[in-house]
């Protein structure tokens, strides 16, 4: 079950990593979120992607 569940995390970073609205950053944070052997929280996410849309704006100014 492990090993489908890794192919489906890799075509989801894949598929993340294609947009040009999500950060390189964003998706390597949501790599380490989702190895670790904790269960992650709503919070996380949006910690995540509050980072992302910071360093968004940061880039634009």
């Amino acid at each position: 079950m492990a090993k489908v569940l890794d192919e489906i995390l890799e075509a989801f970073y894949a598929k993340l990593s294609e947009s040009a609205t999500v950060s390189e950053s964003a998706v390597e944070d949501l790599r380490t979120l989702l190895a670790a052997d904790k269960k992650p929280k709503a919070d996380d996410f949006v910690a995540i992607f509050e980072k992302a849309a910071q360093e968004a704006s940061d880039d634009s100014d």
